[in-house]
């Protein structure tokens, strides 16, 4: 009895031990308010050949009253800014002098910055069991902290789903260093999807003399909205243009030989994660169309066919493939990505789609069954 009291002795202590750790770092964070730092992103999608990796500036103002990250924001990296005051963020695109406004302050990767984590550390510490202590680790001859946040851990159909944060925190300063989020988990459409998001914090300054007022976000006078290109869909009855393919060995294909079938056409490109869930559905209706006239084919008119070939056999895709040219959004008229035309036995145009829905195999399915009559 003795021996089992203190085995929980002691693991009430180390869970202490770890909280406390957070719970220092928290409080050293909230101390200053006004930091600025830069974040050197990365991010990458399980689907995704290789990470994406940016360096921003960042500017916090920490409020306490307000509501949704608990302070303001400025993000400014080589292309863009953008400011968050409490009312809306405002994006500019320095690239070409675009803006756009959102009233949520976390719009993206970029956007979960030291104002974010301090909530999610608030949160960690109402469950101090999830709190694991990992290795501490030595970086530049800086001695760190290293504890594991196990937001979840679980099987869900059969697969291994999960959500770990880990953080590195200097054991001096008690600022983290860097923050890791490795998830996997279902997205709307019940695909599985692994994520890694890290954040690694350089150049902090506390409370900065001359720092910036992040209370108002405005728009410079030679911004203007984005002028968007108007996609006309091709009618019904329309004869399909001709598309200039190439199979996934190089070779030409012909797009004529597709005459005489009911031709579903998927424009996808590799790295799109609608393009992975309309995926799941053309595996659905490749297995209801097997042994008839009708062909699925999918065409990348952005990738090259080693990007092709290596996403197939990721995802395991036994669609015929083609890669085709980028000038095909121009003849066949589609917003964004997947992107869907139905081609009768005809070589006319039955039917077409843009986006992914939970209702996108029924509407698929209609047009092909109506096509194929």
């Amino acid at each position: 009895m003795k021996k089992l009291l203190l085995i929980a002795l002691l693991s009430f202590l180390s869970i202490n031990v770890k909280s406390q750790v957070l719970e220092k770092t928290l409080q050293e964070v909230k101390k200053y308010k006004n930091i600025s730092y830069d974040d050197v992103l990365k991010f990458q999608f399980s689907f995704q050949e290789s990470a994406y990796i940016d360096t921003t500036h960042v500017q916090i103002t920490q409020m306490p009253n307000e509501m949704q990250i608990g302070g303001y924001f400025k993000l400014t990296n080589k292309t863009a800014t953008q400011t968050f005051d409490g009312n809306k963020t405002i994006e500019l695109n320095l690239s070409d002098s675009t803006y756009s406004i959102s009233t949520d302050a976390v719009t993206s990767q970029y956007s979960r910055n030291i104002l974010y984590w301090s909530k999610q550390l608030d949160k960690y510490l109402k469950t101090p069991s999830k709190i694991k202590s990992l290795t501490d680790t030595i970086i530049n001859n800086v001695p760190y902290y290293h504890i594991n946040v196990v937001v979840y851990d679980s099987v869900k159909n059969k697969e291994h789903i999960f959500d770990y944060v880990s953080l590195t925190i200097d054991k001096k300063t008690f600022l983290p260093y860097s923050i890791r989020d490795n998830s996997k988990g279902f997205d709307d459409a019940g695909t599985v999807l692994s994520m890694l998001e890290e954040h690694t914090f350089k150049n902090y300054q506390l409370n900065p003399a001359g720092f910036a007022d992040l209370s108002v976000a405005t728009i410079p006078g030679y911004f203007k909205l984005p002028v968007r290109k108007v996609y006309t869909p091709l009618a019904n009855g329309t004869k399909a243009p001709h598309i200039n393919l190439n199979d996934l060995a190089g070779h030409p294909y012909q797009f004529d030989n597709l005459k005489g079938k009911t031709v579903l056409l998927s424009f996808d490109f590799v790295g799109c994660p609608h393009c992975i869930d309309a995926e799941q559905t053309l595996i659905k209706l490749q297995e209801r169309y097997k042994n008839t006239n009708v062909v699925i084919a999918i065409l990348y008119p952005i990738d090259k066919k080693e990007a092709v070939l290596k996403h197939n056999a990721n995802s395991k895709i036994t669609f015929t493939s083609y890669t085709t040219e980028g000038t095909v959004q121009n003849l066949y008229q589609y917003e964004g990505y997947p992107a869907f035309y139905i081609i009768d036995k005809n070589g006319n145009i039955a039917g077409n789609y843009c986006g992914y829905t939970n209702e996108l195999q029924d509407r698929l399915t209609a047009m092909i069954d109506s096509a194929n009559k």
